[in-house]
């Protein structure tokens, strides 16, 4: 089993518990363009992605070729074992999020296939920076 490059996620901090087995998670695989040209999913980089489900006990919820995205779901400790990656539960501004840390694994045959994993982790990517404007002054 290899390493998705750029998967790394460094530590949430403190641990407040684990993830449960049975918790069902989402996630997304980003596929590769087809071609320079076709930026579609190739059909055969698709099927690899569900050969993979498949062994590990994970559904093809949905396919989006134009995308080129194949949705996965199911339980957490399938998807911690696919993924060959710890999941744990941690405080985030006092809200309990999932988060993992290290690099993702992928099995060989995924490894020039697939372009990232998404939906294992929670935590926010983007933090909103806008600012209201400033209301007129009362005479």
């Amino acid at each position: 089993m290899g390493r998705l490059q750029g998967s790394y996620r460094p530590s949430l901090g403190t641990p407040v518990g684990p993830v449960p087995d049975d918790q069902p998670i989402d996630v997304t695989v980003v596929l590769r363009p087809a071609t320079a040209d076709d930026f579609r999913a190739a059909p055969d980089d698709v099927a690899a992605v569900r050969a993979f489900a498949g062994r590990a006990g994970l559904d093809v919820a949905e396919v989006d070729e134009p995308a080129r995205t194949v949705r996965l779901r199911g339980p957490a400790a399938r998807a911690r074992t696919a993924f060959d990656t710890p999941l744990a539960l941690y405080d985030s501004g006092g809200r309990t999020i999932r988060g993992r840390e290290g690099d993702l694994g992928l099995p060989d045959e995924l490894d020039d296939r697939v372009v990232a994993v998404l939906g294992l982790d929670e935590r926010p990517a983007a933090r909103p920076r806008f600012q209201p404007a400033a209301s007129p002054g009362r005479a």
